[in-house]
């Protein structure tokens, strides 16, 4: 018994993170996948045009998200804080192909994270995903919860 114990003790300090809960990975940087994305004093589009962005710049978000979390807060080349919509802004700059091992398939959603399910992507059907945003990724279909999915690198 002794030994098993400690055969699991070495295997977690050999493969660490195996075992430990993961972490939320910060978005880092963000691309700019429209012409002439607006960046706003805050979150809606009723609220005043401060900056504007052309087709893949590259935008750094301060981590602050709003209620609906259909704007992020961006911190400008020069200092300043703009918030941008979500739905022109990808962590992704080029398209990727993914796949789910699970067997009743994954729903698919016209928003991130909630809305009307439009359908479902089944086991091991490829999906191409065009823009990843916050750990969802966006298909010809709608939206789905990348946590679900593997890349296919083929």
């Amino acid at each position: 018994m002794k030994r098993i114990i400690v055969g699991i003790i070495i295997l977690i300090l050999l493969v660490p993170g195996c075992f430990a809960e993961e972490e939320d990975e910060e978005i880092r940087q963000l691309y700019v996948i429209s012409d002439g994305l607006n960046g706003r004093i805050r979150p809606g589009k009723k609220h005043q045009k401060v900056a504007s962005f052309d087709m893949w710049t590259i935008l750094t978000p301060t981590g602050r998200v709003s209620q609906d979390q259909m704007w992020i807060e961006i911190k400008t080349a020069e200092g300043d804080l703009v918030w941008c919509n979500v739905n022109y802004l990808s962590e992704r700059r080029e398209v990727i192909h993914v796949y789910t091992l699970w067997e009743d398939g994954i729903k698919i959603r016209q928003n991130r994270g909630s809305g009307r399910v439009t359908g479902k992507a089944m086991q091991n059907e490829i999906l191409e995903i065009t823009q990843v945003v916050m750990g969802y990724g966006k298909c010809s279909r709608g939206w789905v919860d990348l946590s679900y999915f593997i890349e296919d690198c083929d």
